[in-house]
């Protein structure tokens, strides 16, 4: 029998770590879309899920790209794994060495790597202390914190929208703890409608253990128009941008993996919008009626509010002009750019009126009509 931990000690000593409990992240080829987003969920610190058989033969791997690419293909949380894994992953052998890993890894961009036997038997899993796709990164993050929030009056007459309240604590306060805790401190706020009260509160953000610099908008510059604020010499790149007004529970750690892995300009996250027409729909051809759907419904993707952007991205923006992100995205796409979609299957919620207002409120355990 094959001894795990005698044959990959030579991968401590040449300093790459031997990821434990990697046995909790198998699948096999009839488990589902959604048992894999529960088993890479539960090891996250692995990032990856190993597809076997019953000889625990390396079939093929799944990771959240790889999960991502197949929402935006449609796929359910019942599709079964092998529609959606990798089934040629990279793999080493415990007979490979600390340079041969660290080149493989560096080359196909990879943080995790199946160990494998001469039979093709998963034995282990390696990693780099400093994964890809585990955050932490140093990357700047932008939170656009300027808006008026007309739709969310009267609750927003003398309080700026990020300051609301969700279960006692203002959305904007959680989108800042969530990065901080994932390993995000360099960030940015755009202000202007009652931004001095965004500034006191947060002030230079060592409370929550991160850095902040304020962008102040003279007037309504949109929601990309802030980046002309934004001193290239400050940034860590590629920039992320977050609407501040939305709740998620997503690994931004992922999300920038994803960019730099797909490549193109920027990375827009979207999330899967189904529609209902509430009536039978008659298709009609030259005054006669060729099919009747009973309560059709459409499918779509929307726009999540958040963002990748690559420096010469930013750089386009000309200062002081307004401009929306769908604008300069349009933009982009239309020069042939490559623009992804990264597509949130996690909790997600934009609060841009009262009712979502309330039911972010009820999602957390918390009623406002009894406050």
């Amino acid at each position: 029998m094959f001894l795990l931990g005698q044959s990959l000690s030579r991968f401590r000593d040449k300093e790459i770590i031997v990821m434990n409990g990697w046995e909790k992240s198998t699948l096999y080829l009839t488990d589902t879309m959604g048992k894999a987003v529960k088993v890479l969920e539960e090891n996250r610190v692995l990032g990856i899920a190993l597809v076997i058989d019953k000889h625990r033969k390396l079939l093929g791997t799944v990771t959240d790209g790889d999960i991502r690419r197949a929402i935006i293909r449609h796929c359910g949380m019942e599709t079964p794994v092998e529609q959606l894994m990798n089934n040629s992953p990279v793999v080493v052998t415990a007979r490979d060495g600390k340079e041969k890993i660290d080149h493989v890894m560096t080359e196909n961009f990879i943080a995790r790597l199946p160990v494998i036997n001469d039979d093709g038997v998963i034995i282990g899993l390696v990693g780099q202390d400093s994964g890809f796709t585990s955050g932490g990164d140093d990357n700047s993050i932008l939170l656009m914190a300027g808006g008026f929030g007309r739709r969310l009056h009267p609750l927003t007459e003398s309080t700026p929208k990020p300051l609301l309240k969700v279960a006692d604590k203002p959305i904007l306060e959680a989108i800042v703890d969530q990065l901080s805790e994932q390993g995000f401190k360099r960030l940015f706020m755009s202000l202007h409608y009652r931004g001095e009260m965004i500034k006191d509160y947060f002030g230079d953000g060592s409370n929550w253990n991160v850095t902040i610099q304020y962008l102040e908008e003279n007037a309504p510059l949109g929601t990309a128009g802030a980046l002309s604020l934004v001193n290239s010499a400050d940034v860590v790149y590629p920039l992320m941008v977050i609407n501040g007004d939305l709740m998620t529970r997503m690994n931004y750690g992922h999300l920038l993996a994803f960019h730099k892995e797909q490549g193109g300009v920027a990375t827009v996250c979207v999330r899967e919008y189904e529609h209902q027409i509430p009536y039978g729909v008659v298709g009609l051809e030259r005054g006669t009626v060729s099919r009747i759907d009973e309560k059709p419904s459409h499918k779509y993707f929307i726009n999540a509010g958040i963002y990748v952007l690559d420096e010469a991205v930013v750089r386009t923006v000309d200062e002081d002009s307004p401009l929306d992100m769908t604008d300069l995205l349009s933009s982009l796409v239309a020069k042939g750019e490559r623009v992804n979609a990264y597509p949130i299957h996690e909790y997600w919620i934009d609060i841009g009126r009262v009712s979502e207002y309330k039911r972010a409120n009820q999602d957390v355990g918390y009623s406002l009509d009894n406050s």
